[in-house]
Order: C-alpha cells, then sequence, then structure tokens
C-alpha cells in the first residue's frame, strides 16, 4: 500500500514538473488589436513600440515594452482602458467600451489554471 501511494505521488510530481518546464518555455508572442471585431493590426511582443490606435469611435496609445503591454492614454471619457494595468499573458487583454477596442496577448502559452477539476 505505501508502495502504491509512494509511486503516485511521485507520477503526479513528475507531471507537474514537466508541464511547468514546457509551459516556461512557451512564450506569448504577439498582441492583437481589434475593434467591432475587425482586426487592427497585430504585434510583436519581443520589440518596443507605442503604438496610436485611431478609430471611428476614438483614440488609444498602447505601448509595448520588455513583453508588457499597456494602454498609456486614451480620448475616452472613464480611462478604464488606462486603469486596467499592464497585461503580460496570453489570453489576457485590455478592452475599452467607449472604443470598442479589445487588445489581447496571443501565443502558444495556455492560461494558467489554479484548480483543475473533472
Amino acid at each position: 500500500m505505501i508502495a502504491v501511494v509512494c509511486f503516485l505521488a511521485a507520477a503526479i510530481f513528475i507531471g507537474f514538473y514537466y508541464q511547468s518546464r514546457r509551459n516556461e518555455n512557451m512564450k506569448p508572442e504577439h498582441v492583437e488589436v481589434t475593434c467591432d471585431g475587425e482586426m487592427l493590426g497585430s504585434y510583436p511582443l519581443e520589440e518596443n513600440a507605442t503604438i496610436e490606435i485611431e478609430t471611428d469611435y476614438g483614440l488609444n496609445v498602447m505601448f509595448i515594452e520588455d513583453g508588457k503591454v499597456s494602454v498609456t492614454d486614451a480620448d475616452c471619457n472613464n480611462h478604464n482602458c488606462m486603469e486596467q494595468g499592464i497585461i503580460t499573458k496570453s489570453g489576457e487583454s485590455i478592452i475599452c467600451l467607449p472604443h470598442r477596442l479589445v487588445i489581447t496577448i496571443t501565443g502558444e502559452a495556455e492560461t494558467e489554471y489554479d484548480v483543475i477539476v473533472r
């Protein structure tokens, strides 16, 4: 019985170890910008840039630095997009509702889960 428990514990540890090593090697690659569901652009996260995004609804300024993305300026009335902070992981988004703008990090990395229940 003890041998079975030790074997299961070792198998679980090895599984988690290799999964974490695999996720470390996969990095988010791009940040995609859409307005009303239409793709406006895709930008690599490796290149630092300040990008002005002008749509029919207004102007936002997106800042990419060291794989981190934020909105540093916007002419919307509430500035919630600027208050959403910095995004760094695949699947994270910054949304500006007045400008109908969605900024999302995409790439191979999966989002992190706290618990998986089956």
